[in-house]
């Protein structure tokens, strides 16, 4: 097993509940401006799932260029879709049924 460490500005409570639930780590850095270190536990050596009516070997942990990053028991949504070229507080990590509005964050 293995950590895959991401900075991100929010981490929504529903998203941090998942990743604690699956062994990682939320730690709080910083309020102003918000800076949050997302520990993401899990297996490098990847895992099998059936996909696309055919058995795959997954990576451990696969981002997607979608902004979705998905593990064996755990998927979570990254954004906003270019978040490579933003500011980390304007990053988020939220559950792919959560709703990123104009305001804030919100779960539908």
């Amino acid at each position: 097993m293995a950590w895959h460490w991401l900075a991100v500005g929010y981490v929504s409570p529903a998203a941090s509940a998942a990743i604690v639930q699956q062994g990682g780590r939320i730690i709080h850095i910083n309020y102003n401006p918000a800076f949050e270190m997302v520990g993401l536990w899990h297996d490098p050596a990847g895992y099998w799932s059936w996909r696309h009516g055919r058995n795959e070997h997954l990576n451990g942990i696969e981002f997607w260029n979608t902004g979705y990053i998905q593990m064996e028991h755990l998927t979570l949504q990254y954004g906003p879709r270019n978040a490579e070229y933003q500011s980390i507080e304007e990053t988020h990590l939220v559950m792919p049924d959560e709703v990123v509005g104009a305001v804030g964050f919100s779960s539908d």
